[in-house]
């Protein structure tokens, strides 16, 4: 769908009430590879890449919440036949774009499910990343692949199988979009404290972007206008509903179903 500046995509699923899935930063549509049929077969899934991401078209991706939230909004009522009271389940950086997009049109999202939040503006330290070059023999590349995603996504190493490592070495090589800085600030927190809508919160009890501030996390979702206290899945890292997936899915249709 055409956009200003360029184009997003949008892929749908399924039959019923929709659904909005909106992945983490530097990834794509399959951040829910492990998901989606499960959804599909209650509702009607919609996935997209963010603006700078996976197969959307932007030569300059926007550089903030609000131009994000506005550019999936504008391309979203094109998607749906009615751009209100959607169900949203959005991971990691994909949970700032869709908080602003709540302050932006609050009558759009009914619910808001957001797994492995970040711009909480809690204590964090980014692990050091292997670097990936272009100059890198295909195996040494999937080990450094292998080894990224054990520091940030995946708690447990029997758990990166090739299709993990598959999938985060396609999406980061496509990132155009820059947004960790965005998520080593509070913008989400802001926002979040503004919104009328039933938030609910997941993380991998063993996410490695958050491993110590368990209780400041819990403080922040009691001070919402509709307090929660979120949920830990337990073993799991930052890519939990890929790790977890039968677990993580359980919940999402429980919650839905709610």
């Amino acid at each position: 769908m055409p956009t200003d500046g360029g184009s997003i995509v949008w892929r749908v699923w399924g039959e019923g009430k929709p659904i909005v899935l909106v992945h983490g930063g530097g990834g794509s549509w399959t951040h829910w590879i492990r998901n989606i049929d499960t959804f599909a077969a209650r509702r009607r899934v919609i996935a997209l890449d963010l603006p700078g991401c996976g197969e959307s078209q932007f030569a300059t991706p926007p550089d903030d919440p609000n131009k994000l939230a506005l550019a999936v909004h504008e391309t979203l009522t094109h998607v749906v036949d009615s751009a209100v009271g959607l169900d949203f389940v959005t991971f990691s950086f994909g949970g700032i774009v869709s908080c602003h997009l709540a302050a932006l049109d609050p009558d759009a999202i009914a619910s808001l499910t957001l797994v492995a939040p970040v711009g909480l503006g809690v204590t964090r330290q980014r692990p050091r990343l292997q670097q990936l070059t272009r100059t890198m023999r295909p195996a040494e590349r999937w080990d450094a692949v292998r080894k990224n995603l054990e520091l940030m996504m995946i708690a447990d190493p029997r758990h990166i199988d090739d299709l993990a490592v598959y999938l985060h070495d396609q999406n980061t090589a496509r990132i155009r979009l820059r947004s960790s800085a965005i998520s080593a600030t509070n913008s989400l927190v802001g926002v979040l404290r503004g919104l009328q809508c039933p938030i609910r919160a997941v993380w991998g009890r063993q996410d490695n972007l958050y491993p110590q501030d368990t209780h400041e996390r819990v403080a922040l979702f009691a001070g919402l206008q509709r307090p929660h206290e979120p949920t830990f899945i337990d073993p799991g890292g930052h890519w939990i509903q890929f790790e977890q997936a039968d677990a993580f899915n359980r919940w999402i249709v429980t919650l839905l179903d709610e």
